[in-house]
């Protein structure tokens, strides 16, 4: 198998917005419906199509992004903390509510966390794509 068909996307869809970040392991699809926010695994094969949808996590949100180890940071209300296997392992507290987040800084350790009025970034353990 080359690097190509291993190549898979993060695909994040809520309410209003869809962001895409691939990168080599999986692929993770967040629905944010009104009382039951979820997170799926979605595997992407070498031609881009959609494999069949895994649920991964009972918690989602209007914005992901993914670490190097493939853990997950939803954001609803707060930034969730999920492993690659769905656990939930923590939560980044935010002074109001997250509606982007990215991963950045020179180790790209930083999570830049963007509200309506403001911008926040937190240290983490891993290094994000």
């Amino acid at each position: 198998m080359d690097s190509r068909s291993q190549r898979v996307c993060l695909l994040v869809a809520a309410a209003i917005a869809m962001t895409v970040t691939c990168d080599a392991q999986i692929s993770a699809h967040s629905h944010a419906k009104p009382a039951t926010p979820l997170t799926w695994r979605v595997p992407v094969a070498a031609s881009g199509a959609l494999g069949k949808p895994v649920l991964s996590a009972d918690d989602g949100g209007d914005a992901v992004a993914q670490d190097r180890q493939g853990n997950v940071y939803p954001a609803a209300e707060q930034v969730q903390v999920d492993s690659r296997d769905g656990k939930l392992m923590g939560r980044i507290d935010a002074p109001e509510r997250p509606i982007d987040l990215i991963f950045g800084g020179a180790d790209r350790r930083t999570l830049f966390i963007l509200t309506h009025d403001s911008l926040y970034a937190v240290e983490t353990k891993n290094a994000g794509l």
